[in-house]
């Protein structure tokens, strides 16, 4: 119903149980609620077995009984899934609002990045910037300040960034729209990396024309001035060749931590974002924002076509690109005897280690490119979610599909 999951643990601890609830209609859910200790694992239970029979007006019944007796065990999911079905069943506006207040309100004191994301997921879909909790003293929630609440926990994960992107366009604010534009080029994006850059690069030009067009010409110059100022990179090795072969770059950063095409990003913030197969002869590593120190470039000859071997390959190592203390130096390859490329970076600009997560091997298909921007470039919702969530975690993003622009 909606497109709304449960977190994780709930959907874990669900497997295996059965519904509290009798197979014949059951209408006196408040009574049913009050006599039975039910875990937040049964009602999401109970309240899919409700859903699979069509029976929305008895979720919310369901729902609003389970959170009135055991309010100590109320989850963020409960009040969005009470949001749809008041809205399906055609209930006061207000009342859905309030629901996501109240799922709001639950996911800023519990901080999960994830959470957070759902319930901004869903107030962006209803055009909600800010709702209110319905409770004295207690302060709104806006839909920006969860994202960026995300964001600080979950600095490697896109759906926050590229939904603060939706937030600022909705909102024609500059301020957000640069500071979302620094904090994602600030990575490489394993898989598409360049596609991303170029949408990001399209939104935010975009937005400088209408706030140029709106009198607020200030605005849209500091806009395009911090785009090409994030648009510069720390570190960029790029390998390329002539022929039939497969060749993955292998990295270890300082302190150890190593990028290859199975581990494609790193702690450190580095990043294998392209892999080359066939006549698609390159493939990339960068680090936006890197630590200071020494790099071990490495070649991975995953095959090479006897009847048209990889011939003229070069390693190109770009140091501070886009600035006006870029270097490069170019490196010809022996595939027969390849030896580690020692690069010493200077001047790095990374001061903050990601969260480690469980590797993700990057897409390597020709289609990708074809198949990313405007999908990546029209997210904020749930098929964004769907494109960008890595299959080690769930998101649980809300329902529908953002505006393209």
């Amino acid at each position: 119903m909606g497109g709304v999951a449960g977190p994780a643990g709930v959907s874990g601890a669900a497997a295996g149980l059965r519904p509290s609830l009798p197979d014949g209609r059951l209408l006196d859910y408040d009574a049913h609620y009050r006599t039975h200790d039910v875990s937040a694992a049964q009602l999401w239970v109970d309240v899919r077995f409700l859903r699979e029979l069509n029976r929305f007006p008895e979720v919310e019944q369901a729902l609003i009984a389970f959170l009135k007796h055991h309010p100590k065990k109320a989850e963020p999911w409960m009040y969005l899934l009470l949001a749809i079905a008041y809205e399906i069943d055609g209930r006061d506006p207000a009342e859905a609002r309030k629901a996501i207040a109240w799922a709001g309100y639950l996911a800023r004191q519990q901080g999960d990045p994830y959470t957070l994301i759902q319930v901004a997921d869903v107030m962006l879909l209803r055009g909600l910037d800010e709702v209110v909790v319905p409770r004295a003293g207690v302060e709104p929630i806006r839909a920006g300040a969860l994202l960026d609440a995300a964001y600080d926990k979950a600095p490697h994960r896109a759906e926050p960034l590229w939904m603060s992107v939706l937030l600022a366009e909705r909102s024609r604010d500059p301020e957000r729209m640069g500071e979302t534009a620094e904090r994602l080029l600030a990575l490489g994006w394993p898989g598409t990396d360049a596609q991303w850059r170029q949408e990001l690069r399209r939104r935010v030009e975009a937005m400088a024309r209408e706030l140029e067009s709106e009198g607020r010409g200030q605005e849209a110059n500091r806009l395009l001035e911090r785009l090409e100022a994030a648009w510069t990179r720390d570190l960029v090795v790029r390998l390329t060749w002539k022929g039939d072969a497969g060749l993955d770059l292998r990295v270890t950063e300082p302190l150890g931590a190593v990028a290859t095409v199975t581990e494609p990003r790193t702690v450190f913030g580095g990043a294998v974002v392209m892999s080359g197969r066939g006549k698609r002869a390159e493939s990339l590593y960068v680090c936006p924002r890197a630590f200071s120190g020494t790099y071990q470039v490495e070649v991975d000859v995953l095959y090479n076509a006897e009847e048209d071997p990889a011939r003229e390959v070069v390693l190109e190592v770009i140091q501070h690109e886009g600035t006006a203390e870029e270097a490069r130096q170019s490196y010809a390859i022996d595939l027969d005897k390849p030896k580690p490329i020692t690069v010493a970076l200077e001047r790095g600009r990374r001061t903050r280690v990601l969260p480690f997560t469980a590797p993700t091997r990057i897409r390597v298909t020709p289609e990708l490119a074809e198949e990313t921007p405007r999908e990546a470039g029209a997210v904020g919702t749930q098929r964004a979610a769907e494109l960008l969530r890595a299959p080690d975690a769930s998101t649980g993003v809300g329902a529908g599909t953002a505006p393209r622009r």
